[in-house]
């Protein structure tokens, strides 16, 4: 067996062939233009050397070094950044000031930026156009996310996805590139198990996307959970929300406040669960009465869930509940794909105008504590003869106080 090197004029790709008719064979020099890089990731052979590549056998042929290719920025760990968030046209949005180039991940949106050196960030979900992608046979994977750095300092993006690796849903993963009407499907860069890559040079909008006639299979899911009391302690409502799990919770819980301003408490658990899209699921509890669960089925769709987050199931209490169970399994399967235990905020009285102060036992005045006054007597020349006490005429801020009345002084 012979073994042939050849490194390219940047010393740092090295192309690797084996052959088995042991033929000596030597690749042309990537001077002459034989030999060319199609990427940062791969090598291609030219036509004028695949004639002589049809006598060999090959076994293996890949880059085995790329570790200095100038056009990388120098790769660090992933760090992790907390955005500023600001308000874009009653909306809110997100600002990161990168300092040096790396790589970066967002902790509210998941995505991550390969920075080649300092620039601000400005970042925001945006409406995806249903339209132009079914035209296109195409449907959303994931939020859109409109994305502008003014130093264009930007040069590769992760997006996070929710398809699970193992079952093939990555394989049928695209990155949509909107601009204005105008939309690109962007083969991925590299796909990993939360991440689908993409190299950019400007700024616009980015999304994933799937082939909408994919096979189906699971995707990793959210189940969350916006509890709802009313004036009457004895009923509430809990509403279920079943999610794709690369949705924005923190945008989530904006639009429902949005909608039901302080009515709604979103409830703390363990969202985490398996769900197929196009598939029926059906809640379950282990309350035994004074409840109603409605829809008793409903479909996951997964690709409408972006941007109304209505909820899936709502769970209706008719009597005071603290604690239950909650289970939610696929229409026709004996095994749950989601069980917690659940417990339930305490109901806040909510008055019309606010909840009511408490109000201490002792009577306050609107200025502090009356203070007692003491009435003189006042000296006079003739004093009238004491009257007979009437009936006490009540005010409508409390008892009047007596007032004494005198006559007018006589000039002698």
């Amino acid at each position: 067996m012979t073994r042939t090197k050849r490194r390219s004029t940047r010393d740092s790709v090295v192309l690797i062939v084996l052959w088995t008719n042991y033929a000596a064979f030597t690749l042309p020099s990537s001077t002459n233009g034989t030999m060319e890089e199609e990427s940062q990731d791969c090598v291609r052979v030219s036509d004028s050397s695949a004639e002589a590549m049809e006598e060999l056998s090959i076994t293996e042929c890949r880059v085995v070094d790329q570790s200095l290719c100038i056009t990388d920025p120098p790769m660090r760990s992933l760090e992790n950044f907390e955005p500023e968030i600001y308000n874009h046209e009653g909306k809110g949005a997100y600002r990161f000031q990168c300092p040096s180039a790396g790589l970066f991940q967002c902790s509210i949106t998941g995505l991550v930026f390969r920075m080649e050196g300092e620039g601000e960030v400005l970042y925001r979900t945006v409406h995806w156009d249903m339209r132009l992608l079914s035209q296109n046979g195409k449907r959303p994977a994931g939020p859109l996310f409109n994305i502008d750095c003014p130093q264009k300092s930007v040069c590769q993006l992760h997006l996070p996805h929710c398809q699970i690796h193992s079952d093939g849903g990555c394989d049928f993963l695209s990155v949509a590139h909107v601009t204005d009407d105008n939309v690109e499907f962007l083969p991925p860069h590299e796909t990993t198990d939360t991440h689908v890559i993409i190299n950019i040079t400007g700024s616009s909008a980015y999304g994933d996307v799937t082939d909408d006639d994919a096979p189906i299979s699971p995707i990793q899911g959210l189940l969350l959970l916006f509890y709802q009391p009313f004036l009457s302690e004895e009923r509430s409502i809990l509403n279920v929300l079943l999610l794709p799990r690369n949705v924005v919770i923190r945008e989530v819980q904006e639009e429902r406040k949005r909608r039901n301003g302080d009515k709604e408490t979103f409830v703390e658990t363990n969202p985490h669960c398996n769900l197929t899209p196009k598939k029926a699921y059906i809640l379950s509890t282990d309350i035994t009465d004074g409840y109603r669960i409605s829809p008793t089925t409903a479909e996951f769709l997964d690709f409408q869930s972006y941007e109304n987050y209505f909820p899936t199931f709502q769970l209706f209490l008719l009597t005071v509940v603290k604690e239950f169970d909650l289970l939610l399994k696929e229409n026709g399967c004996t095994e749950n794909q989601w069980e917690r235990r659940v417990w339930l905020p305490a109901p806040v009285q909510v008055q019309p105008h606010g909840p009511v102060a408490p109000v201490p036992a002792a009577s306050a005045e609107a200025h502090g504590p009356a203070v007692p006054i003491q009435l003189q007597a006042v000296p006079t020349l003739h004093q009238p003869a004491p009257q007979p006490a009437g009936p006490a005429q009540v005010q409508p801020h409390g008892p009047a106080a007596p007032t004494a009345v005198h006559p007018s002084v006589r000039e002698d």
